[in-house]
């Protein structure tokens, strides 16, 4: 089984990285008291595994702050990871240009004699903090290897203030499955919603810690592809998007902060940097209580050329609005198997 992490703030600052819900529900209790991560130069890290007060809460503990300083890990990075044995993982880590980082070639790794399997402990309870041994390892770089993407996009950080409230009377939003969500990673997508001043329908907001994890983890990538100043809104594709034909309502917060939008008879639609010059031209309608929508031909159009699902989520960001507004949008695709699939690529090299 794999499954990714975004290395959010609180991960780096607590210490600690949550194992995700549906991964703990399956393989937490066949997790030993420490945790053997595997990096593609050979070097291996000890990490210890602590399990919380609920059955799907597991923690990689004690080592796994030596793992990210040794490894230079950043805030909004990828770390992709595959369960190769009990308490065995294989890690990749992708930096904000979604390649694979070149791995430190000298200091340091954390791996510790291994126990033969016959005395290896299940976690009950949270385990002692040993110290991990260091020793050297042998130089090693990896070349530098990119995620197969089907288009490029920059992105951006930090706008105006959003709101919690707005007059759009958009549905619920929808989970794509019966799996219960993770609240606590859901909780801390809204926070970092609001951090970040990404603009979000509310009702998406309050529904968030309670969506399919899948979703959640597209939410959470949404957030990563955000690293400029330009204003920016995040929506979530639901059935009403589709039906009786493509639209969508930006949050009416978003539009009260910035006219352009709450004035403008159509918007340019355009996936990024990168090679794909691609723009679509969207009429902009309005309704009484909701304020302006995007529909017609043209949105149609974009959405079936994107080949938008049910619970992708789409990060849009005004470059421009002098003379013609301007969306870039990134889209961050929902996941149901295997490593992270971002269908926009951070591009950083301009």
């Amino acid at each position: 089984m794999a499954f990714f992490r975004v290395m959010l703030p609180h991960a780096i600052q607590e210490k600690k990285l949550k194992l995700p819900v549906k991964f703990a529900r399956l393989h937490g209790g066949k997790l030993a008291e420490r945790a053997r991560l595997s990096l593609p130069n050979g070097r291996n890290w000890d990490v210890g595994v602590v399990k919380g007060p609920e059955e799907d809460q597991f923690w990689f503990d004690d080592g796994w702050s030596l793992f990210v300083e040794q490894n230079s890990v950043k805030e909004y990075w990828f770390l992709a990871f595959e369960h190769t044995g009990p308490s065995s993982f294989k890690v990749q880590i992708f930096d904000l240009t979604t390649c694979e980082i070149d791995y430190p070639s000298g200091g340091f790794d954390n791996d510790v004699e291994e126990e033969d399997d016959s005395s290896v402990q299940i976690l009950e309870s949270p385990p002692p903090n040993p110290s991990p041994k260091q020793n050297p390892q042998s130089d090693s770089v990896q070349p530098r290897k990119k995620i197969k993407n089907s288009n490029n996009a920059i992105t951006s950080r930090n706008l105006s203030k959003p709101s919690d409230s707005d007059g759009d009377e958009e549905e619920e939003a929808e989970e794509e499955d019966d799996e219960a969500g993770d609240g606590e990673l859901g909780e801390t997508l809204v926070k970092e919603l609001k951090r970040r001043r990404i603009f979000v329908n509310s009702k998406l907001s309050k529904k968030l810690p309670k969506l399919s994890i899948e979703i959640q983890r597209a939410v959470e990538e949404a957030i990563a592809m955000k690293r400029g100043n330009e204003p920016s809104f995040l929506v979530m594709i639901q059935r009403h998007n589709r039906k009786p034909q493509p639209r969508l309502i930006p949050p009416l917060a978003f539009v009260n902060e910035h006219q352009q939008m709450e004035n403008a008879e159509s918007v340019r639609l355009k996936l990024a940097r990168g090679g794909n010059d691609a723009k679509w031209d969207v009429v902009v309608i309005r309704y009484s209580a909701k304020g302006p929508c995007l529909s017609g031909k043209g949105f149609s159009k974009f959405y079936k050329e994107n080949e938008l699902k049910l619970g992708d989520v789409c990060l849009f960001e005004m470059l421009s609005c002098e003379v013609d507004v301007v969306f870039q949008v990134s889209i961050s695709r929902v996941l149901k198997k295997g490593f992270p699939s971002m269908e926009e690529v951070i591009c950083l090299d301009d």
